[in-house]
């Protein structure tokens, strides 16, 4: 299983590679893109890399969308659903 999230993340950080030299830097691709490459280190248990990529992804929903918006809670929820930092090591 190790090896599938390793691949999906290949993959997933090629197309943020791509995303970010020909789309604005708010652009709602490249939130996603931050936000999937969360979700996989967090199945990963990698949950202090998954924070970092989860909070890029909730800096360009609020920019571009707003506080209130239903995308930007779901991020914040998904944060909030994310162990602390050092939560790895237990």
């Amino acid at each position: 299983m190790q090896g599938e999230y390793e691949k999906a993340l290949d993959y997933l950080n090629k197309a943020l590679e791509i995303r970010t030299k020909t789309l604005n830097p708010n652009h709602p691709d490249i939130r996603s893109s931050y936000y999937q490459i969360g979700a996989v280190y967090s199945e990963m248990g990698e949950f202090d890399k998954a924070l970092e990529y989860f909070n890029n992804s909730l800096r360009i929903a609020e920019k571009t969308l707003g506080r209130d918006h239903q995308i930007t809670l779901q991020i914040k929820e998904k944060i909030a659903e994310t162990p602390a930092k050092g939560s790895e090591d237990k």
